[in-house]
């Protein structure tokens, strides 16, 4: 086995771990066109990739996701994968890794929360003004003060947003909720696909926000902690 760390991918690199991943319909937590990773650790065997570990941040916390081939499961690839991330990230200062891989919580990750998959298949055709987009964000604003905004990515059968933001000075003011109806009825108007969205159990105001819109959990995913 080699391990070897990327910062970027390389086009090859990147179909070998898309046609690994195909085989089993599996993604690495988000679509590599549209997120950028921070870390890439892989393991070959014979110059075939056969295990990748993947380091993302999202709200300050660095998140690892991992896919190993059906074949070399349970042979020490992802073992040997995370101790080469411990043993790295820890010169970048980082103590803590989370996963929602429950292949985790053989290699020292802890539950430390939930996320929930939530999903919203309505339309509230209320038109409400202030509310702009392009290819991937959509923002809300009062005259000229932008108020907030939200991205959101256009996959095959469904929208996802993410990244839900008002602006600190503008928060408790409902307009949260106003750039929530207004990005679901542009999707809805303008895309004609359902709304998907992850949302952090810890984050209990977002979470009672999107249950009285509508949106339903559709999943719930541990999440898992690693001191390192």
């Amino acid at each position: 086995m080699e391990i070897k760390i990327f910062r970027q991918l390389k086009e090859d690199t990147y179909k070998q771990i898309q046609q690994m991943l195909s085989t089993e319909e599996y993604e690495l937590f988000y679509d590599l066109d549209e997120y950028i990773y921070d870390i890439y650790f892989i393991a070959y065997e014979e110059d075939s990739i056969v295990s990748v570990i993947s380091l993302f941040y999202e709200e300050s916390k660095v998140f690892v996701t991992a896919f190993t081939k059906k074949e070399y499961r349970k042979k020490g690839y992802f073992k040997a994968l995370m101790e080469s991330v411990c043993k790295n990230v820890k010169k970048l200062g980082i103590t803590e890794l989370y996963s929602q891989d429950e292949a985790a919580a053989k290699l020292g990750f802890e539950y430390a929360y939930s996320e929930y998959l939530m999903s919203f298949d309505k339309f509230y055709n209320q038109k409400l003004k202030g509310i702009k987009a392009n290819s991937d964000k959509i923002y809300i604003s009062e005259g000229r003060k932008r108020l907030g905004e939200l991205s959101y990515y256009v996959g095959e059968h469904f929208v996802t947003i993410y990244d839900v933001e008002i602006y600190f000075k503008y928060r408790g003011q409902g307009f949260g909720k106003k750039l929530m109806q207004g990005a679901i009825d542009y999707i809805y108007t303008n895309l004609k696909k359902p709304v998907i969205l992850h949302v952090s159990g810890e984050n209990v105001t977002a979470f009672n926000l999107y249950k009285k819109l509508g949106f339903l959990v559709k999943e719930e995913l541990q999440v898992r902690r690693r001191t390192i």
